[in-house]
């Protein structure tokens, strides 16, 4: 044998080895066909947001929700399993609650406790003194036949005292998967629709499934008045408005230009949505292509076709009117997931950054 022809399957063989890998290596995504959303229309980007102000959050990271409490202190969902209650005088933050997962949506109640929906253990009560109660049990803590969440996101209560939140996949719980991240990225990737939104009537302890089909169910908010509920469907890049007297759906907003996250009830009937990633070209290219999706799910985290971070939020109205936009196309502010505003301005969510973003606006004070 020729020294050529021994370098020759020498070279070969790693690359047989790399698409038998990506041919039969096993995955837990199988993924479907799906239409791409609409592309969406561009828009000419307003930069504010490179001039956020950042706050400090004492070694944490990934601010996913703010709620502003009934206390007058700001509340965080971070990273590292706790919720975090700032100081008034902004000097430094605490542990409000330590709850062992990783808290996402945060909204306080009619009662000023404050609810907590979280992938690893389920929907959350925190009373003011910071005992932990259990509303909602995830999966893997459940007793068998009782209702439960795979993957508990975002939450918000209506004037009525309904809970609404969001059970992001019935495929993919973080606790099996990886992570929050990992879930997301293979119910995503493999487009099937099974992410939920419920409404909880604690009075009764009835769940009822309000919709079922949603791909990737995320950020969720109540009308003032409560007579509808947004919820967000990060996967298909789009947001459903729900009638309650009504008992109708509406298609509220698609072919938004990245994948949306929280969705937060802000001032004067606004409400605020983040995007964490501009829309993926992959995905919208290989919609039809399942197989193709199958394949890159094999490969290793950091060849993932992931798309480059652009920092954007926007506000829209009950009707799906976008009135007010906020964008860094350098994505200095990382994955910005959403904004909880106050009079003093917007405080700016992200899944990952090391702080708190804050966007002051005076004219808020009205």
């Amino acid at each position: 044998m020729g020294r050529g022809k021994t370098v020759g399957m020498a070279l070969a063989a790693p690359i047989l080895l790399g698409i038998a890998y990506l041919a039969a290596w096993p995955v837990p995504t199988s993924p479907v066909a799906f239409e791409a959303p609409p592309a969406p229309e561009p828009v000419q980007p307003d930069v504010r947001l490179t001039n956020l102000e950042r706050l400090p959050l004492d070694g944490r990271s990934g601010p996913e929700d703010v709620a502003l409490g009934p206390d007058g202190h700001l509340y965080a969902a971070v990273l590292e399993g706790e919720v975090l209650r700032r100081q008034r005088d902004g000097t430094r933050w605490e542990t409000f609650v330590r709850t062992e997962g990783r808290p996402l949506g945060l909204v306080f109640d009619h009662d000023d406790r404050l609810l907590v929906a979280d992938p690893y253990r389920g929907l959350l009560r925190v009373s003011p003194d910071s005992s932990l109660q259990t509303l909602i049990p995830a999966n893997a803590d459940a007793p068998a036949g009782t209702p439960s969440l795979c993957y508990a996101n975002n939450v918000d209560i209506a004037p009525d005292g309904t809970i609404f939140l969001t059970d992001s996949t019935q495929r993919f719980c973080p606790p099996e998967h990886g992570g929050t991240f990992e879930a997301s990225l293979h119910d995503i990737t493999e487009h099937r629709r099974t992410g939920r939104l419920l409404a909880f009537h604690e009075d009764s302890g009835a769940l009822d499934v309000i919709m079922d089909d949603l791909q990737f169910a995320n950020g969720t908010a109540v009308s003032e008045d409560g007579r509808y509920v947004l919820v967000v469907e990060t996967g298909d890049c789009r947001v459903w408005r729900y009638d309650r007297q009504l008992e109708e759906r509406t298609l509220l907003l698609e072919g938004l230009p990245g994948f949306p996250d929280n969705l937060t009830r802000g001032l004067h009937g606004r409400f605020w949505l983040g995007f964490t990633k501009p829309r993926s070209a992959f995905l919208d290219n290989h919609a039809g292509r399942p197989w193709v999706r199958r394949l890159v799910a094999r490969l290793p985290r950091a060849l993932y076709p992931v798309p480059p971070s652009y920092s954007h939020i926007l506000a829209i109205d009950v009707n799906g009117q976008v009135v007010e936009r906020h964008q860094d196309p350098a994505g200095g502010y990382p994955e910005a997931t959403g904004a909880t505003e106050s009079g003093k301005g917007l405080y700016v969510h992200s899944l990952t950054a090391p702080e708190l973003g804050f966007l002051p606006n005076p004219a808020r004070a009205q």
